[in-house]
C-alpha cells in the first residue's frame, strides 16, 4: 500500500523572498576511527573493556573474578574464547565541551573552535572453555543469579577543531546576546559566543578477544570502526525565495484492520520481488 500526501500550492507558483530562522553551517569535518587497546599505527588507543550495568557480577563462580560497574573485565586463564551476545551498539554520544582554540585570539585561529566528544559502545558477551559456556552471575539483593551474559562497554573521548564563528569576548566592543529557544530547551538564557555542534556516528564491533594475559588471569579487547561526522553550526536569519506555504489535503488516517486478508487484498503486488533488479557488473 502506497501512502502519498498530496500539498497544495496556495501561491500559484510564483515566488517571493521570505525570512527564515536556519541552523547556518559554519564548518564540517568526517572521521574514520578504528579504536583498539594494542597500539598500533593505524589505530586510537582504548582501554580493554569494562563491566557496564548497575549490578556486581561474578564470573567462573570465582569469587577472585568479582567485578563492580565500571571495573576492568578479565577471565581465568584457561577460559579459551569471548563472544558477542547480542547487539552491538553506540549507546551514548555526548558532546562534552565547545571551547575557542585559542583563548587570547592568535592570528588565523579566531573563530576556530575545539569539539569535545564522548562515545560510549556496549555490548553483552559470554564466555566458553572449549564448547562448554563459563557460568556468569548477578549479584541480586545479595544473592548471585545465573545470566546468559553480561554487558561490557568501551568508551573514548576525541576533540576535533572546527570553524564555529568569531568569538565576542575578543572585543570589548562587542555585545554578547542572550537568547532561549522554546523548541529545544525553554528555560534560558543561552549565550550566542559559541556555536552548536552536531554529530552523527556510526559504529561496529571489528574484533572481540583477549589481551596480553598477567599470571592468573587476560583481560577482553575489543577493536571498534567508527565513522562521525561533525559539523559546527549557528542559528540564523536567511533570505530564501519561497513559492509560498503549502497545504496538506485531507487524507484520513486508515484504521486498524482486524481482517488479515482484508489487510493482504490491499497490498500493491511485489512485482520487484519476483524481479529484482541486479547491478550491471563493471
Amino acid at each position: 500500500m502506497e501512502n502519498t500526501v498530496e500539498v497544495k500550492d496556495t501561491n500559484n507558483c510564483t515566488t517571493e523572498s521570505q525570512c527564515i530562522i536556519a541552523k547556518k553551517v559554519c564548518d564540517i569535518c568526517t572521521q574514520r576511527d578504528c579504536l583498539s587497546p594494542i597500539p598500533s599505527e593505524n589505530s586510537r588507543l582504548i582501554d580493554s573493556a569494562r563491566l557496564c550495568g548497575e549490578k556486581t557480577v561474578r564470573i567462573d563462580e570465582n569469587d577472585n573474578f568479582v567485578f563492580e560497574p565500571g571495573d576492568l573485565l578479565s577471565v581465568p586463564l584457561d577460559v579459551t574464547s569471548v563472544k558477542l551476545a547480542g547487539k552491538f551498539s553506540v549507546s551514548e554520544c555526548c558532546i562534552v565541551s565547545i571551547e575557542p582554540l585559542n583563548a587570547c585570539c592568535g592570528v588565523g585561529q579566531q573563530g576556530y573552535w575545539k569539539i569535545t566528544i564522548r562515545y560510549k559502545f556496549t555490548y553483552p558477551i559470554n564466555f566458553f572453555r572449549g564448547t562448554t559456556p563459563v557460568p556468569l552471575e548477578e549479584d541480586v539483593s545479595g544473592t548471585y543469579v545465573p545470566v546468559d551474559s553480561i554487558l561490557a562497554c568501551t568508551t573514548w573521548e576525541k576533540t576535533v577543531i572546527l570553524f564555529g564563528g568569531d568569538i565576542c569576548k575578543c572585543n570589548d566592543d562587542c555585545v554578547d546576546i542572550a537568547f532561549c529557544n522554546s523548541l529545544y530547551e525553554p528555560c534560558g538564557p543561552y549565550s550566542n559566543e559559541k556555536p552548536f555542534a552536531l554529530v552523527q556516528v556510526e559504529g561496529c564491533l571489528l574484533q572481540l578477544d583477549f589481551g596480553t594475559p598477567s599470571d592468573t588471569s587476560k583481560p577482553i579487547n575489543a577493536t571498534i570502526g567508527l565513522f562521525s561526522i561533525i559539523k559546527t553550526y549557528r542559528i540564523a536569519n536567511m533570505l530564501v525565495e519561497t513559492s509560498g506555504d503549502c497545504l496538506v489535503e485531507e487524507n484520513p488516517c486508515q484504521e486498524d484492520i482486524d481482517d488479515p486478508c482484508e489487510f493482504f487484498s490491499k497490498l500493491d503486488f511485489p512485482f520487484k520481488d519476483f524481479d529484482p533488479e541486479c547491478p550491471l557488473d563493471d
